[in-house]
């Protein structure tokens, strides 16, 4: 590690700097609390809420890690309290327009707690107010497609328009509405694994199929489940496949 004259490690932080920064992101929090409880209108006067001091309370951590320490691999699971801080440091960052500050608690505007879903800037893990998050560090959904073969078929069409006009093709609606984030994908169908395998292609992500590949065996669900790779240890070590295509 380089080291300078007066002993201070040359990555070290600017800690004056850093404290400007703070002060910044202290301001901004506050005042996004602030306008949602005293400049926007809530139709019926009851204030909106925004739990400042528990949001105050991680300026300084969260000033350090975002502009000190975080890589671009890293990933933060964020207080959930502290969702005016983490806003007002992307905002800094540049990763969130101006607009969205006074938006706090409002419908389509920052959420309460962090959200991957619903805030306009990018968030990690979804929090919620008890605590709620990322326990294993990975966000999952479970989606049951009853209707494959439409959902292929629209597909097909946005595929075919795609090939004809030499453009990307777009994700059909219904695939937007149920996969809300590009995160790699496990397909498990007790049929050939082929079958789901085109959704990877649909959506633009990783994704690993499972299913049947041999016919004729008989025996107890669980039992042909393990067989063939469909219990919940193989979904889990294939979701695990999947992060690693990424």
């Amino acid at each position: 590690m380089t080291v300078t004259e007066a002993g201070r490690s040359a990555a070290s932080p600017d800690l004056a700097v850093l404290e400007e920064i703070q002060q910044r992101v202290l301001w901004l929090a506050t005042r996004i609390v602030d306008a949602a409880n005293h400049d926007r209108d809530t139709g019926d006067g009851v204030k909106v809420g925004g739990h400042q001091a528990s949001s105050a309370s991680l300026v300084t951590v969260m000033t350090a890690l975002y502009f000190a320490h975080l890589d671009a691999p890293d990933k933060v699971s964020v207080k959930p309290h502290a969702s005016p801080v983490f806003h007002a440091i992307q905002y800094l960052l540049g990763n969130l327009d101006r607009g969205y500050l006074p938006t706090l608690r409002a419908f389509g505007g920052l959420q309460s707690y962090p959200s991957r879903t619903k805030d306009p800037d990018t968030v990690d893990f979804s929090t919620g107010s008890v605590g709620l998050g990322a326990d294993e560090g990975i966000a999952a959904h479970v989606v049951d497609i009853t209707s494959a073969d439409r959902l292929y078929r629209a597909w097909q069409r946005t595929l075919r328009h795609g090939v004809r006009t030499a453009t990307a093709p777009s994700i059909p609606g219904a695939l937007r509405t149920v996969f809300p984030d590009r995160a790699p994908i496990v397909t498990v169908h007790d049929a050939a694994s082929h079958t789901l395998s085109w959704l990877g292609s649909a959506l633009g992500v990783p994704a690993v199929s499972l299913g049947v590949h041999a016919f004729g065996q008989s025996g107890a669900v669980a039992d042909l489940y393990r067989a063939h790779d469909l219990d919940a240890g193989s979904i889990v070590n294939a979701a695990l496949a999947a992060l690693s295509l990424r």
